[in-house]
């Protein structure tokens, strides 16, 4: 980031018009800028002949296309799709508001293919489904019974510097997104929780006639409010875990707290009874949500899917702040014996936040299908 204010401030130097950053991004109007900008790329881009575009597609990575065989991920895009029978399949836009990633996610902009006329491509398909189902349960008539459940596979620009292998600037992935109004008990999170994690399960178990293998598969539950106490009981520093662990970086969550020197407790199939110690005085409605994800979600799934290790993460660290109470995690080894996290998910405050509403519930999740196109598959 410093790297990025020192760049800028050389830019804005060299360029001579002492307030040109204020102008852009204060006084112009949304449209004046885009016309402004739309200029510049039309001017630079009539500078451009064949010879140099080939120079530039051999030099930017994010215009090179997928390593991945195309009919390989269009076979594992139908049967996603086929395991989300309950689920409305949408085609999205490649384009979404500008500023979107940063509203849902609060990602940088530097992170994101940020485009003119008031747009980004898309770095996450969680983020428009979430605003159609704001869209769809605005209307007052439908919010009390409805539920939507929508799907999308859709190939996703992020561009996070990172060396981990198996991270690529563009990539498909496919969502899950589930909005309704909150019922008593919990029920609507519960439910929610095992369809989405039904679905992905689903779908890594009709892959071995593809050529796909999946060995130790694990299936995750979380709360964050669980995260936060059994840490906090630790004497972890939260906010030193927020700066530290990243979704890009798998593991990181596990080392910052090994390295904070937690006595961390290992997966548990019953949180309310195994954790009764570190969950300290917590209070009765959070002790009663665990043993309705034990009796609602743990043991339905693992009755389910037996070959699957269905478990409850009590140190979650990465997605604190993200989501809101329950989230998930897919993992698996792949045929090389490198177990790799596959997909991802939770509830969300965003449907309560666009509908001035906290009945409101959202929960989204995805599963990588460039990643387990490319790790996962033997023959």
């Amino acid at each position: 980031m410093a790297n990025t204010k020192q760049i800028l401030a050389r830019v804005l130097r060299e360029a001579g018009v002492p307030d040109l950053l204020e102008a852009l991004t204060e006084r112009l109007a949304p449209r004046d800028l885009a016309t402004l900008l739309l200029h510049v790329m039309e001017a630079r881009a009539a500078k451009t002949g064949p010879a140099e575009a080939l120079a530039a597609f051999a030099q930017r990575p994010p215009a090179r296309p997928s390593a991945q065989d195309a009919r390989t991920l269009r076979a594992l895009d139908a049967r996603a799709f086929e395991a989300a029978t309950g689920f409305e399949a949408l085609a999205l836009s490649p384009m979404c508001p500008l500023g979107t990633s940063h509203a849902f996610g609060a990602v940088h902009q530097n992170n994101v293919l940020s485009a003119v006329r008031g747009l980004e491509l898309l770095a996450d398909p969680t983020n428009v489904l979430a605003l159609l189902c704001a869209e769809r349960r605005r209307d007052a008539r439908r919010r009390a019974a409805s539920i939507e459940r929508l799907c999308a596979s859709e190939r996703v620009a992020r561009l996070v510097p990172t060396r981990t292998p198996g991270f690529v600037p563009h990539f498909q992935l496919f969502a899950l997104a589930t909005a309704g109004r909150a019922r008593d008990e919990g029920a609507f999170e519960a439910e929610a929780l095992v369809e989405h994690l039904r679905v992905h399960l689903t779908f890594l178990g009709r892959l071995a006639d593809l050529g796909f293998r999946f060995a130790d598969v694990v299936a995750e539950v979380a709360d964050t409010e669980v995260s936060e106490r059994v840490l906090a009981r630790l004497g972890v520093d939260r906010a030193a875990v927020r700066e530290t662990v990243r979704a890009h970086l798998p593991g990181s969550g596990q080392a910052v707290l090994e390295g904070l020197g937690a006595a961390l407790p290992g997966p548990v199939v019953d949180p309310a009874r195994e954790l009764g110690e570190l969950l300290g005085d917590a209070p009765a409605a959070l002790l009663e949500r665990l043993e309705r994800v034990r009796e609602g979600v743990l043991t339905p799934l693992a009755r389910e899917f037996p070959d699957v290790r269905v478990r409850f993460d009590p140190t979650r660290a990465q997605g604190l702040g993200f989501y809101r109470g329950l989230c998930l995690r897919l993992g698996a080894t792949d045929p090389t014996g490198v177990p790799l996290s596959l997909g991802d998910g939770g509830f969300t405050r965003w449907t309560q936040a666009l509908l001035s509403d906290q009945r409101e519930r959202f929960m989204t999740s995805g599963i990588g299908l460039e990643l387990v196109a490319a790790r996962f598959r033997v023959t």
